[in-house]
């Protein structure tokens, strides 16, 4: 389910990307790093979040003599390790997914955000959780949605 916000229904792609990233504007698939809330701002790695044809060739170049396609028809590509911090508008909207399982979106805080980030930590401070859809407007956050997966 591509994630919904203030300018409707996205399509994943692969120009979601490092190779596409503008610090400046646009709508990109990030891994949440590190949230401050306090002083808003959100560490994150830029990744491709590929569905369809994209995810299937992906999938089989990431993994040679596979002939089939990803598990639950997604794949998930990190071609860069850079990390990358910009600010959180003051009325950026979050969207979460209510829980695994269901991928109905609520409106949520930039503090339960940073609540939830922080508790998906796992060992060596590397995040395990989701992704989220982040679009960037002048240089700073003004939206956030979890991309529900199966």
């Amino acid at each position: 389910m591509p994630p919904v916000g203030s300018s409707g229904p996205q399509r994943c792609s692969t120009t979601s990307g490092p190779a596409n990233y503008d610090p400046q504007n646009g709508f990109y698939s990030v891994a949440p790093k590190t949230v401050d809330a306090g002083a808003g701002t959100l560490r994150y790695d830029v990744v491709q979040f590929l569905i369809g044809k994209d995810a299937v060739t992906a999938y089989q170049q990431d993994n040679p003599g596979q002939t089939d396609g990803p598990p639950n028809d997604y794949w998930v590509r990190n071609v860069s390790p850079q990390i990358y911090q910009s600010h959180v508008a003051p009325n950026v909207v979050v969207y979460q997914t209510k829980d695994p399982g269901n991928p109905a979106l609520y409106v949520d805080t930039l503090a339960h955000f940073e609540s939830r980030i922080t508790s998906h930590y796992g060992s060596g401070g590397v995040y395990a959780g989701d992704l989220y859809w982040l679009r960037l407007s002048g240089g700073s956050i003004t939206e956030l949605c979890e991309q529900w997966v199966p």
